[in-house]
């Protein structure tokens, strides 16, 4: 499991591992209340876990844009002028 705070809410992602120790079966939860996912994917590297900007747009309502060619990554906030 991992956790982290945002905007006073506390947010845990639990999963299991696969046989070869692969993270899968990911489950969110917000105050733990599951939230609804459609993509529950989630990879590890290098004892990193990464989701997919979507899964991460969904949880946080952050929108997240890359530039690749400048490897740029810009976070959009909702209601943010």
């Amino acid at each position: 499991e991992i956790g982290f705070a945002m905007n006073d809410h506390l947010y845990r992602l639990a999963f299991v591992e696969d046989r070869e120790g692969n993270p899968i079966d990911l489950e969110v939860y917000c105050d733990e209340t599951p939230m609804p996912l459609e993509d529950r994917d989630i990879r590890e590297v290098d004892g990193i876990y990464y989701l997919p900007s979507g899964t991460f747009t969904a949880l946080t309502g952050l929108a997240a844009a890359a530039d690749e060619t400048a490897c740029i990554i810009t976070l959009g906030v909702p209601g943010a002028e």
